[in-house]
């Protein structure tokens, strides 16, 4: 529910341009509210959809801001609507531009210099990007899914590489697209009328996602941060589990520890729901995500965007950084909770074994075996459900798996039926002794939930590419029937696997679309139609025991 007007909108000033230090013109909406006051604190939306355009986020978000008393400027960012320039997703012109559009702002009558920043999405990656450049009129972020953390291409390789093959459908509106080989060369397959996203034409800037390896100096300079940026405004880093939250996880804690002040340090606040991309306003008193239930999911998301800009915008003193410094949903268990810290304090590194019988088990295994499976990339394992945040192809959420389950090129690993709940809240990893006949290959994993009735919902899951087991800027081809230790990065979460629930680890090496096919041979995948079915290995026992280490903060499941 959001707040009541406080008052009117006095004026909107269409289409007023702002000049970058390239001589660039950018093109914005400004929003001002009926007042005693000249001057007002001033809120920023720099989006590319479309300052205008209705259905989406900012035009709404803009008029309720503005209703609660704030100036609001929606700009169209270098390239799209009426911007000039041209528009490259995600690049580093993005925390420039942002500055020069506070220096802009801070000159104009109607703004009294104190500016806050908001959105999701794109929305929330150029306030990052802006906060990084720590423009002293900067004094407050509401940042909601972003995806800005770099850590060296880890952007390209996690989220780009694997997930634009669902975004190369969502803007190319045909389905086959999704089996084209090789894949490089589905934006020249796609209809080019329909290769557009939100009006602004990028089949380019897809193709060099698709085809650019992860180490590149594209991948540097994509404008993503790095562990050395510096920060100085105090923010909210909101997120959902079914989304990618690992990014707003590493940006709350970046923006604390590399802190320019005490004031930014000691105000820096994590919300997590357990909603789909850019969903947690949506949150209901009975909400199901994909198939999962997962009951009241609500948080008074405009009260508390209200109280934030007004507390560091206005100086209010309403309490609002009272609040506790992470508030995280607990799925399974339905409910939120709040701590001083992410990861929540108490938390202890739990192994759990995969044995040959399937299951999963807090011994390691004495005797030494594998189990074996063909994978076939013409026939990978198909994605259903997950932490996606482009809903084109793949429904975000939690679905059954059984269904998954059933094909020979998943193994299962399951515990006992748990006699104790066991709370899972922090980054999940899964620790692999693994082998293939192929150069190349991947092992994908899943975390699930079994329900009592049988029902398996996935929470979180991962991938490696064996190329690049060792990192993205050295890849290494596999010798065939050599046994390797490899780590996937299955991301965070906090679910609460209830007493009568089973914990369940999927492995396979395919999950498509959520992430592109490897097709085994050894050659770029993404420039190559020659496929070939690999014979992979998973082992476990003695010293070459795998295992899923679960960030337990209460557990007895033994």
């Amino acid at each position: 529910k959001r707040p009541a007007a406080r008052t009117s909108i006095k004026q909107i000033l269409r289409d007023v341009r702002m000049t970058m230090r390239d001589g660039v013109a950018l093109v914005a909406d400004v929003y001002l509210p009926k007042a005693d006051t000249q001057a007002h604190a001033t809120i920023l939306i720099r989006t590319p959809y479309g300052k205008t355009e209705v259905t989406e986020q900012a035009a709404p978000l803009a008029k309720f801001l503005a209703s609660q008393g704030f100036a609001v400027v929606v700009q169209d960012i270098r390239g799209t609507g009426l911007s000039k320039g041209t528009f490259y997703p995600y690049t580093n012109i993005e925390g420039p531009d942002g500055y020069d559009t506070l220096d802009w702002l801070c000159a104009q009558p109607w703004c009294n210099g104190n500016i806050g920043t908001v959105g999701c999405s794109y929305h929330g990656e150029v306030q990052d990007m802006l906060a990084a450049e720590c423009h002293p009129a900067h004094k407050a972020a509401f940042i909601e899914g972003a995806y800005t953390y770099n850590n060296g291409g880890m952007r390209a390789f996690s989220f780009v590489r694997y997930g634009a093959v669902e975004l190369a459908y969502a803007v190319g509106g045909d389905n086959a697209l999704l089996e084209t080989l090789p894949l490089g060369d589905i934006m020249e397959k796609a209809d080019s009328e329909q290769v557009s996203y939100y009006g602004f034409h990028w089949p380019e800037t897809v193709h060099a996602w698709l085809t650019e390896k992860p180490d590149s100096e594209h991948w540097q300079n994509d404008g993503g941060l790095f562990d050395e940026a510096k920060f100085n405004v105090p923010a909210i880093h909101m997120n959902e589990w079914y989304s990618l939250p690992f990014s707003s996880l590493k940006m709350f804690e970046l923006y604390r520890t590399n802190a320019q002040s005490t004031v930014a340090a000691d105000n820096q606040f994590l919300i997590i729901s357990p909603m789909t991309h850019c969903r947690t306003s949506a949150g209901s008193a009975d909400t199901t995500i994909g198939e999962r239930h997962l009951g009241d999911t609500r948080i008074d998301y405009f009260g508390i965007m209200v109280n934030w800009f007004d507390h560091w915008l206005k100086g209010a003193d309403n309490g609002v950084t009272d609040m506790p410094k992470a508030q995280t949903y607990l799925m399974g268990k339905n409910e939120w909770v709040s701590s001083d810290t992410w990861p929540v304090e108490g938390l202890q590194q739990v192994p759990y074994y995969l044995a040959d019988d399937g299951r999963l088990q807090a011994t390691v295994p004495e005797e030494e075996n594998k189990h074996t499976f063909q994978y076939d990339p013409i026939n990978p394992v198909p994605s259903l459900g997950g932490p996606v945040n482009m809903g084109n192809v793949i429904r975000a959420g939690g679905y059954d798996q059984s269904s998954i389950e059933e094909r020979d090129d998943v193994l299962v690993f399951t515990t006992e039926t748990l006699t104790e709940p066991v709370q899972v809240s922090g980054l999940v990893e899964l620790k692999l002794y693994v082998s293939s006949d192929c150069l190349d290959t991947d092992f994908t994993a899943k975390l699930v939930d079994v329900y009592p009735d049988g029902r398996a919902f996935n929470i979180v899951e991962g991938i490696v590419r064996m190329r690049y087991r060792q990192g993205l800027e050295a890849p290494v081809f596999m010798k065939k029937g050599a046994v390797y230790p490899v780590t996937i990065d299955m991301d965070s979460t906090s679910n609460w696997f209830a007493a009568g629930h089973q914990i369940r680890v999927e492995i396979s090496s395919s999950n498509f679309p959520r992430f592109d096919r490897n097709l085994n041979t050894g050659a770029d995948n993404a420039y190559s139609s020659a496929t070939k079915i690999a014979n992979n290995s998973m082992h476990f026992g003695g010293v070459h025991s795998s295992y899923i280490l679960l960030p337990t903060v209460w557990n007895s499941a033994g």
